[in-house]
């Protein structure tokens, strides 16, 4: 709405609460009026209104430019206060949206952020500097550069300019099967790399042992079989998170992995997440669709997105995201919400499809609708200012202060904590 915002987005469930709103034109509130909704479409006392136009007439306070109104709030999800008012003259109306949440996933925050890209380090074409100004032209909190068979730490050589955009960057790694790179897994926070292993005796060794466990295979998928497994224990033994990465993209007229394989990655594999989606829509459906039947059989996954960002002409890191929802923006936080199930994987930019599990999919939803479409224009402008003091330019230092605090006030005011 043009007139009114809304002090906090995000409320306790099952709690009276007081709804603040501010107006930027005192005089559109001499005759307003103001109704609510629930997002499941009932008032208040549970009861459903007898057309779905119809929003139960609500009391209000005014003071000054500030509306406040005593609401209690049942259950998790939506809920709307329309507003009616005069614009000239003209009876106009408009929506005010908040959220409820149960306390649970109300003590959490969602983190935004992208582990699947590319720098210099291995064949992505920007330096990791450039990369950490366009994830925060992004939107994100946080990145990861998951090198092909590289591990780094860029924590502290970037430690002044991660401060200064205010986002986290993770240790990653993308490990691939050899001789041929036919299995992708991604090393998610751990403490070391594991591709440096591959050259050693050992993983030779373990390789063919671990074969013995894949007798229906064609001897060349066993070892690929074989090597993943081996690939994933010792990302666990370095405390990482280990995760299958694009299991059904294709190169060269054909998929990278052959379906016999994939079956065998994904039904017996001890992967803790998959990538459902990326920016080949393909292979998100087909994820999509391997997912579901997967979860008929075993245990789903946790789901994650990777734009696998190479700054190519063209390509937007933004095209696929991760939404964690964490006690802290921090590595092991993240690491940790992400194998108890609370992350989400968004799919595009313009109408964005959400997959994960249903609650936090409806409240991502909300998200973008109302949150980050209000935070992401400061991220956008934040790194790209910051990207050229990367160059030289020191003159918008003040602006690039004044964006930070009101990004990290953005977030401070996502939820209230007062109830009544």
């Amino acid at each position: 709405m043009e007139h009114f915002r809304l002090k906090n987005l995000v409320y306790p469930a099952d709690r009276t609460v007081i709804v603040t709103a501010f107006c930027s034109d005192t005089s559109l509130l001499k005759n307003i009026e103001a109704g609510y909704i629930s997002g499941n479409g009932c008032h208040q006392d549970g009861s459903m209104p007898d057309s779905l136009r119809k929003f139960e007439p609500i009391p209000f306070d005014v003071c000054g430019n500030i509306l406040e109104f005593k609401l209690f709030l049942a259950g998790e999800g939506w809920h709307s206060i329309k507003l009616r008012y005069s614009v000239d003259g003209e009876s106009t109306y408009g929506y005010l949206e908040f959220y409820t949440l149960y306390d649970d996933l109300f003590k959490l925050m969602p983190y935004k952020g992208n582990f699947h890209c590319h720098t210099t380090d291995s064949d992505g074409l920007n330096t990791p500097q450039n990369a950490l100004c366009v994830a925060r032209e992004a939107g994100f909190d946080f990145t990861a550069f998951s090198e092909h068979r590289l591990y780094t730490d860029h924590t502290q050589d970037c430690d002044g300019l991660l401060n200064k955009l205010g986002i986290k960057l993770f240790h990653a790694e993308e490990v691939h099967s050899l001789p041929r790179w036919v299995c992708h897994i991604m090393s998610l926070g751990a403490s070391s790399g594991v591709s440096r292993r591959q050259d050693d005796l050992q993983y030779k060794a373990d390789v063919e042992e671990a074969e013995k466990h894949y007798p229906e295979l064609a001897p060349e998928l066993r070892s690929y079989a074989a090597q993943s497994e081996v690939i994933l224990r010792y990302i666990s033994e370095a405390g990482g998170l280990g995760v299958m990465c694009h299991p059904y993209w294709r190169q060269a007229g054909r998929f990278n992995v052959p379906e016999a394989l994939n079956n065998v990655l994904f039904e017996r594999l001890a992967f803790e997440a998959v990538e459902l989606v990326t920016a080949d829509n393909v292979n998100t459906s087909l994820v999509n669709a391997k997912y579901l039947e997967l979860a008929r059989k075993r245990e789903p996954l946790p789901v994650l997105a990777g734009s696998d960002w190479h700054g190519q002409q063209g390509e937007r890191m933004e095209c696929a995201c991760n939404i964690i929802f964490a006690s802290e923006c921090d590595e092991k936080s993240i690491v940790e919400a992400i194998r108890a199930g609370r992350s989400v994987a968004v799919s595009g930019e313009i109408s964005p499809v959400v997959f994960g599990d249903f609650r936090l999919v409806n409240y991502v939803h909300f998200l973008l609708r109302n949150f980050y479409t209000q935070r992401d224009p400061l991220c956008e402008r934040l790194g790209l200012l910051v990207l050229c003091a990367l160059s030289g330019d020191d003159s918008m230092s003040d602006e690039i202060a004044r964006l930070r605090a009101a990004i990290d006030l953005q977030n401070m005011m996502l939820k209230t904590q007062v109830s009544i």
